[in-house]
């Protein structure tokens, strides 16, 4: 029985990118989508102990909908270790064109990460101007309304922008931190400088960074083993808590 705990407790951890084809997907269709993707690509995806047993996948920090992403986490249990390049190949093969496992790494045992701050970009046309800009850096209180099951909810999301930083006329970088476990949505910001859900929706939004604490032990050895590909680009630093404004003409 020891071996076969141990043989459970073998985690994965894999950064994918998702494009514009699935940038609608909700989180439960993503969730469903690599379960078949797993069955797919016979890899021993273990299951919970329940009557009714689980996939063991978790996806930590889910993308808001509309929008595409390099840098997505997904982390994962099998019932047994299986080389990692192997593990990628099987996968990359059975996920759909506009999805891919950009790099993948073992997870130590209990091994969990804090999110601090979340990297987006923004591009196209009519975005707001330097004024709009800011105007919303300069407020202390930023109210944005998010609908919830009771209904629509007003919270302030001024604190929660890191930075806004326009790259050229038709693109901005945002960075966000989290407090209490929330952050704010691009879409939320974007409102916040003037532009409507229609505009919104003509942009093209990707989620470039997932800004995380070093969860503990990474600095004693006990982090899982390096990854298979390219470094993770999520990065282990704190996210910044300076405000940006530049412009690159």
């Amino acid at each position: 029985m020891a071996s076969q705990e141990a043989l459970r407790e073998t985690g994965i951890r894999l950064r994918f990118s998702r494009g514009s084809a699935q940038r609608f997907l909700s989180h439960l269709d993503l969730m469903r989508l690599f379960h078949r993707a797993f069955r797919r690509a016979r890899l021993p995806l273990a299951g919970s102990r329940a009557s009714v047993p689980r996939p063991r996948l978790r996806i930590p920090y889910p993308l808001p909908l509309g929008v595409e992403s390099d840098c997505e986490i997904l982390e994962a249990e099998l019932e047994y270790p299986l080389r990692l390049e192997e593990v990628r190949a099987r996968l990359d093969r059975c996920l759909p064109e506009d999805m891919a496992v950009r790099a993948l790494r073992t997870l130590a045992p209990g091994e969990r990460s804090v999110l601090v701050g979340l990297r987006y970009q923004v591009e196209g046309a009519g975005l707001p101007g330097d004024d709009r800009l800011r105007a919303f850096l300069a407020a202390p209180v930023w109210k944005a309304d998010r609908r919830r099951a009771a209904g629509r909810v007003a919270r302030d999301i001024r604190p929660l922008v890191a930075a806004v930083v326009r790259r050229a006329a038709y693109r901005l970088d945002l960075e966000f931190t989290v407090a209490e476990g929330r952050s704010a949505r691009p879409d939320e910001v974007l409102g916040a400088l003037g532009l409507d859900p229609a505009a919104i929706a003509e942009l093209r939004i990707v989620r470039t960074g997932i800004l995380e604490a070093e969860p503990p032990g990474a600095g004693d050895g006990r982090r899982g083993a390096p990854e298979d590909g390219a470094p993770e680009a999520t990065g282990t630093r704190m996210a910044r808590s300076r405000v940006q404004e530049t412009s690159e003409r």
